[in-house]
């Protein structure tokens, strides 16, 4: 690997917040931002680093603060670790991590399509939930069996031996130059934790890697990937209404999610990851890990997946909530969604009745509802209608005249920032119609159709005409397209399906390509794709005979 370059560390500091806590040395990443004739003395000193391959003893020494997971969290496994370090040592690893995901991506070591946290430019934490819950409606509507299993690894980073981590990085062939500093890094890196006035003694890390170093997630990932694609052979996963084959194992960080279209299938791969994880000195928590099994679309309860001898429960016992979204027994997410509007109305009363001037009650809104509010937006098929219903109660929580607030009292809201005791309601409009309309709009987009005829076969050595079916503008990802002839499906080796590809809108676009004998196209049958997505409320398609069209 060449040396750091100062491009390299200026888009760092960029990019990070300024407002972020300093860590031992007392300096944040504010200095550098500002003060760019201190950045270049950083980067020559980075340099320097760089070529001896060793890290300063002062960045390996890190301030620990305890965080709570959960509400009202009173025990010590509620809490976990976030480190303040050195913000040298933060820039230093983020130029490193951004080398080392260049050189995994471009030698194709991480399967995006099984490890997606974690991986520059792969928003994973949505195509993972799409395509989960794709596969789980195809199931459900056409009647399928399938088996899933969410499992939850018990303080994953808190856990992982930093002889995995090495491990890993030697088996993708990782350039020694940069196994030699993380590996220098780690070798004798101490921590100190308080709370309240009370302050630990140093301690020596010897196992988990370093939350809040900059290089952490990636090293985290590596490891996952090795391990995730390790228990892939033990069964394949479903396949869509298109054809395509999936992983049977997704992961993102540390939350896995087994898909199997058998349940004996579902036990070899959850023997295989037991086995895995405990080699690794690590181990699943049952309690936190779900189980489903669909038979005829259908979810029973009668097979049971164990850990250790301890029965996972089903999502009939406790519903999952997997990054950020809930599965229960019903596969549906109106529950979820009713949920999310008696939390938002919740949440609008509290504020309104806070007392609070009109712009720190904008503070509120803009800072601590709308993200609690635009995730669900985006994973669950939020109806317009139930939009509309949110707009009426807020005008009504507001005592506005009429939802046409927002029209009325936008354009002195966007002028008049002191004015905001006077037209809150206009602003709160704006939260919920305006801008929930438009993410729901853009968020969650059906595709549209589109279906050709080639007269040429696009491989040699095949003849007749190619159909070729377009979805496109679709979004999230997880569309599925298939074919049928005169109603009955088809499948096999003249099928060719695409993957989805996303576009520079963040729209998705999918293909497949049906290649036809002369004499099967020229027997008047008609040929139909069908496309499904989760936009859609039942699947969209379009046909095609010989007669409709001449080569």
């Amino acid at each position: 690997m060449s040396e750091l370059q100062l491009k390299e560390v200026r888009e760092v500091v960029r990019k990070a917040r300024a407002s972020s806590a300093p860590g031992p040395s007392g300096t944040s990443y504010k200095v550098y931002k500002y003060c760019p004739k201190l950045l270049l003395r950083l980067w020559y000193i980075l340099r320097v680093f760089w070529r001896r391959g060793r890290i300063p003893d002062q960045w390996r020494v890190a301030k620990g603060v305890w965080i709570p997971k959960e509400e009202n969290s009173t025990q010590l496994d509620q809490f976990h670790i976030i480190s303040l370090l050195c913000v040298e040592a933060k820039v230093f690893f983020s130029a490193v991590s951004k080398r080392l995901c260049t050189y995994l991506a471009e030698n194709n070591y991480i399967d995006t399509s099984v490890q997606k946290g974690g991986i520059s430019g792969m928003p994973g934490c949505l195509e993972h939930t799409g395509v989960v819950t794709q596969l789980i409606r195809e199931a459900r509507e056409n009647k399928g069996n399938l088996s899933v299993l969410w499992l939850d690894l018990e303080n994953a980073f808190g856990s992982i031996p930093h002889k995995l981590v090495q491990f890993t990085l030697t088996k993708h062939h990782v350039p020694s130059r940069c196994r030699d500093l993380i590996a220098d890094y780690y070798s004798n890196f101490r921590m100190r934790v308080s709370s309240g006035e009370i302050t630990s003694s140093w301690h020596k890390v010897e196992i988990g890697i370093i939350t809040g170093c900059t290089i952490s997630v990636t090293l985290f990932s590596l490891a996952m990937n090795m391990l995730t694609k390790s228990a892939e052979p033990e069964c394949r996963g479903p396949r869509t209404n298109s054809g395509q084959r999936q992983p049977p194992i997704r992961a993102f960080m540390d939350d896995l999610t087994v898909m199997t279209e058998s349940v004996p299938g579902c036990r070899w791969i959850l023997k295989g990851l037991e086995e895995l994880v405990e080699w690794a000195r690590m181990r699943f928590k049952p309690g936190k890990s779900r189980s489903m099994v669909l038979r005829k679309g259908k979810v029973v309860d009668k097979f049971r997946f164990n850990i250790a001898d301890t029965a996972i429960p089903s999502i009939s016992e406790k519903p999952v909530k997997s990054l950020g979204k809930v599965f229960d027994c019903s596969l549906r997410d109106t529950t979820s969604i009713q949920s999310t509007c008696t939390e938002l109305d919740g949440w609008l009363k509290s504020v309104d009745k806070s007392g609070l001037p009109g712009k720190f009650k904008a503070w509120v809104y803009q800072h601590g509802i709308l993200p609690r509010i635009l995730w669900p937006l985006l994973v669950y098929v939020v109806p317009i209608s139930t939009v509309e219903t949110l707009e009426r109660r807020e005008s009504s929580l507001h005592g506005a005249q009429n939802t046409g607030a927002l029209r009325t009292h936008s354009s002195s809201h966007s002028c008049c920032p002191h004015s905001l005791d006077l037209n809150m309601a206009s602003y709160t409009s704006i939260i919920i119609a305006a801008l929930l309309l438009t993410l729901q709009a853009g968020a969650l987009s059906p595709p549209s159709l589109e279906l050709m005829v080639a007269p040429q076969p696009p491989l040699p050595g095949l003849e007749g005409p190619t159909l070729v079916c377009l979805a496109k503008g679709f979004r999230p990802a997880g569309a599925a397209l298939s074919w049928s002839e005169d109603g009955a499906s088809v499948s096999g080796e003249e099928v060719r399906a695409g993957v989805a590809q996303r576009q520079s809108d963040g729209s998705y676009t999918l293909s497949s390509v049906l290649t036809l004998p002369t004499t099967r196209w020229r027997s008047a049958h008609t040929f139909t794709c069908h496309v499904s997505h989760s936009a859609l409320s039942s699947p969209l398609t379009k046909s095609v005979s010989s007669q409709q069209c001449s080569l």
